[in-house]
C-alpha cells in the first residue's frame, strides 16, 4: 500500500498492515453539547475544535462557551467527534477537561469517557475516590466554559 513503511525498524513483525502509516490529517470539527441527549434551548456562544488523525489515532481539542443552558436535563455529553470510535470492546474514548469555568457543585476536575462505536463522550466528575459521578445540566450556568482534549481510535 501507499504510506510510510516502518517495517525496516525491526521492532515488529514487519507486516504491511502493522507498520505502514497510511493516513495523516489535520482538521476542524464542531463540538456539540447535550444534557440527557437533548439540547432544548441550549445555546453555545463558541463551539470550535481541531483534531489530528495519525493512522487511526485521533486527538481532538475543543473549546465550548455556553450562552444559555436551556431546559434539557441529565448527563452532559460532548457530541460531534470528527470520527466514529472503533467498534472494539478493548478500547475506549478518553479525555480531559483541561480548563472549566462558571460551573457549580463539582467535587473534582471533570473527565471524559465513553465506550466504543460512537461520536459522543460523557462527562464525569472525578471528585470521589470511591466512584465517579456524572456531570449534569445542574452543574452548568449560562456562561459556563469548557476546554479539553479527547483521544481515541477511529473505526
Amino acid at each position: 500500500g501507499h504510506g510510510i513503511d516502518f517495517s525496516a525498524t525491526g521492532d515488529g513483525s514487519g507486516t504491511a498492515n502493522q507498520e505502514l502509516l497510511d493516513d495523516y490529517e489535520e482538521g476542524v470539527w464542531t463540538p456539540g453539547l447535550t444534557f440527557g441527549n437533548g439540547n432544548t434551548g441550549l445555546s453555545l456562544g463558541t463551539a470550535t475544535g481541531r483534531y489530528t488523525k495519525i493512522g487511526r489515532e485521533i486527538i481532538a481539542g475543543f473549546v465550548i462557551n455556553l450562552s444559555a443552558v436551556g431546559s434539557s436535563t441529565g448527563t452532559c455529553r460532548i457530541t460531534g467527534l470528527p470520527y466514529t470510535a472503533i467498534n472494539d470492546s478493548g478500547t475506549r474514548i478518553h479525555g480531559e477537561v483541561t480548563y472549566y469555568g462558571n460551573m457549580s457543585s463539582l467535587e473534582g476536575r471533570p473527565y471524559l469517557y465513553n465506550s466504543y462505536n460512537t461520536t459522543t463522550v460523557v462527562m464525569y466528575d472525578n471528585g470521589s475516590a470511591a466512584s465517579s459521578s456524572y456531570v449534569t445540566s445542574s452543574n452548568f450556568a449560562n456562561n459556563s466554559v469548557l476546554r479539553g482534549l479527547i483521544w481515541y481510535k477511529a473505526a
